[in-house]
């Protein structure tokens, strides 16, 4: 090997990548099916166990604190416990919850294993989010849209499954059929191994040399500078609890991103997009839609959201050039445009193609996400960044579902519920869109030493 050369290691965008990915699709798609749980199987056990709304809505709400609280607490955990343990963790703690869920005779019983199954589901989203992100740089855009593909595929055929499980089986079957299905979870994860084993050397110019070291210089500059500024701060911190808290969390970045727009707007446009679909069966009754027609609009928006999935996967290089962060923007207004078009027109096939349009929306909104927060920070902080997205997406919806509900039940109308959550959804395009203008014009008047150099 020639000593005189210069190499950097890069992503592999590929390779046993693809092995990881094929683990990702596994894991999530296990994920996914929970909704199908609670729609056909959970029915049974609501009844049985008498479980009322207000109970229901409890239930929802601790399963989505733990979940996020997972998420969250997945990166200080990383620091001890290599990621794969960890993910053998949390697939245990998935299949526990769900096995001990066939077994469950009170209202406490099933309260605690479905909150366990939580832990494990905040966990693994993390974990392997994470491990597709370590090994595609490049290729990101592509191997996401491929993957998001499949499982939207596989979750057509999911719900078949289920039903005929559980004509067949009952659900209590049907649940222990689905444990033997989850146990790969363990397989999924155990291809997960630390992306530095598979590092592409890349040789480099003279020239990309001094480039990265001018870029290596201006970063040790500006880390002396943060921690000038935070002396104080540091001081305070350096004894008992506060010591404890800067070894667990990242807590520059939970100052830097907790409140910044690629956190809180990706996060409350999930909460919004959930809440819509979650009403519509009902909107639609009170609209007088039948069944079948009610069956077609649903029908209408998975068939825009797969193909707009294939398109990413053709389109990828293309998606690269306008950058996640302005496609994503762009969802945001496709979605108020077409909420808007449902909202306010009275013709049926109108209404049928707005829905098909309103399936890219929700395509963009859910899948780019992670692209999203990915730009945001560095690749070592992505674990940590998307622990705070989960919980701050966990607040945002027990905070804004119970005040949606409240005005629901209030105006006897979801015209009203539908106009605020649209409000709310145009708020964060219209506002992240005002915030890219002002520092795009800060940055004219006063250019970065990452700029110049």
């Amino acid at each position: 090997m020639d000593k005189s050369k210069k190499y950097v290691l890069e992503a592999p965008d590929g390779g046993w990548g693809y092995v990881v990915l094929a683990g990702f699709i596994i894991n999530v798609s296990v994920i996914s099916s929970m909704n199908v749980f609670y729609g056909i199987i959970f029915h049974d056990y609501f009844v049985f166990l008498k479980m009322d709304s207000v109970r229901l809505t409890l239930l929802n709400g601790l399963n989505a604190i733990a979940m996020s609280l997972a998420g969250f607490l997945t990166a200080p955990l990383l620091k001890y416990m290599p990621q794969r343990y960890l993910g053998y963790s949390a697939s245990a703690a998935f299949n526990f919850g769900l096995f001990c869920t066939v077994f469950a005779q009170s209202q406490l019983a099933f309260f605690i294993f479905q909150i366990v199954q939580s832990v494990g589901v905040g966990m693994t989203f993390n974990l392997n989010t994470s491990a597709v992100n370590e090994y595609f740089v490049k290729n990101r855009v592509l191997a996401i849209s491929i993957t998001q593909t499949i499982i939207a595929i596989l979750a057509f055929f999911t719900p078949l499954m289920i039903q005929w499980c559980f004509e067949n089986f009952g659900s209590r079957g049907t649940l222990l059929i689905l444990c033997c299905v989850t146990i790969h979870m363990f397989l999924a994860t155990t291809v997960i191994q630390p992306v530095k084993w598979h590092m592409r050397r890349v040789e480099i110019t003279p020239k990309e040399v001094e480039a990265n070291l001018l870029l290596e210089e201006h970063k040790k500059i500006t880390e002396k500078m943060n921690n000038t500024d935070n002396g104080n701060d540091e001081m305070k911190e350096k004894d008992g609890f506060w010591q404890l808290i800067r070894d667990l969390l990242d807590v520059k970045l939970f100052r830097s991103f907790t409140f910044s727009m690629p956190c809180v707007g990706p996060s409350l446009c999930i909460v919004v997009d959930l809440l819509f679909v979650v009403f519509l069966p009902q909107a639609l009754q009170s609209f007088e839609w039948d069944d079948a027609e009610i069956a077609w609009a649903f029908s209408l928006i998975s068939l825009g959201d797969l193909l707009t999935r294939i398109a990413f996967i053709i389109l990828n290089k293309w998606m690269i050039r306008v950058g996640n962060r302005d496609i994503y923007i762009a969802g945001i207004l496709i979605g108020v445009g077409t909420r808007l078009v449902i909202l306010s027109s009275s013709n049926r096939m109108l209404m049928m193609a707005a829905f098909t349009v309103m399936g890219i929306s929700r395509c963009i909104i859910s899948i780019i996400m992670v692209l999203v927060v990915a730009d945001a920070v560095g690749a070592n902080q992505f674990t940590s960044a998307i622990g705070i997205f989960m919980l701050v997406n966990g607040f945002e919806a027990i905070c804004l579902g119970p005040v949606v509900g409240a005005l629901r039940d209030y105006t006897h109308s979801y015209m009203a519920t539908y106009y605020l959550l649209t409000s709310v959804l145009g708020v964060v395009g219209l506002t992240w869109i005002a915030l890219i203008a002002y520092n795009n014009l800060r940055h004219k008047r006063n250019p970065s030493p990452e700029n110049v150099t």
